[in-house]
């Protein structure tokens, strides 16, 4: 564990000089910054098992990374994504692609029609959500990815679907999720939203069906026959078909000799 723990804590220091590196480096803006924007450097270190057989807990390995340490700009920063959030995000590529190839109504649009969902951004005068269509690291890394897609007749209908990535182990993390879909209108009118996780225990999916119950009954007396109460049950949950990156030691081997 010590090799891993410094080879990891090297890979870091490296990457904070090549960030205090870059936001000084007049070649570096010019090749890769944009004249009318406010540079924001950030970092980000992958760190990935190409046999696929981590099982450790990678967070483990960065206890005793200091950042007061780092050499890092005031206000920059660092993403570490270890084995497990790359297996997350594989698959969560996986199934988008899996899911533009399905016909019918399972099926999502092409990328033009589709985009991420941030509703607290929604009140800067700077955002283009129209345009803005890429997952930001802060999602990326968040306990759910939200991607809006436009359906039905003339793309006029709203859909979401959730990438939940937590375990699944209480109704109550599922009724938090419930809130913050209703909070920020998620669930309008004519809005299709599906809930799809990875790893989750087995008892999830009836989990999330209580956490609807509950969340219903929440809203006060004869909440069953409301609208809202509709929408929540109308939203389905699904888990995703896992699958695992597996590359050759000998392929990797040979493009390095």
């Amino acid at each position: 564990m010590r090799d891993v723990t410094t080879a990891v804590h090297g890979a870091i220091e490296s990457l904070a000089k090549q960030v205090a590196c870059a936001e000084k480096s007049e070649t570096w803006r010019n090749l890769y910054m944009h004249g009318d924007v406010t540079p924001d450097v950030c970092g980000m270190l992958f760190v990935y098992n190409h046999d696929g057989g981590f099982d450790k807990e990678f967070s483990s390995y960065l206890t005793t990374v200091k950042d007061e340490r780092l050499p890092l700009p005031k206000g920059a920063r660092l993403f570490v994504l270890g084995p497990r959030d790359i297996f997350w995000l594989d698959n969560v590529r996986y199934d988008v692609r899996q899911l533009r190839g399905a016909a019918g109504s399972a099926g999502l649009p092409a990328a033009k029609h589709c985009r991420y969902f941030y509703p607290q951004l929604d009140g800067r005068a700077n955002l283009q959500p129209d345009k803005a269509r890429a997952a930001t690291l802060e999602m990326l890394t968040s306990p759910w990815i939200v991607l809006e897609y436009k359906h039905g007749p003339n793309q006029s209908q709203r859909g979401f679907i959730v990438y939940y990535r937590r375990s699944g182990e209480t109704e109550e993390e599922f009724m938090y999720l419930l809130d913050f879909l209703r909070h920020y209108q998620v669930l309008d009118e004519g809005t299709k939203v599906e809930v799809r996780s990875l790893e989750v225990e087995a008892a999830a999916s009836s989990r999330f069906q209580k956490a609807q119950q509950r969340y219903v009954e929440s809203l006060g007396d004869n909440a069953h026959s409301t609208e809202l109460a509709a929408k929540v049950n109308a939203i389905k949950y699904f888990k995703m078909t896992q699958v695992i990156s597996d590359f050759s030691a000998i392929d990797l081997g040979m493009e390095y000799a």
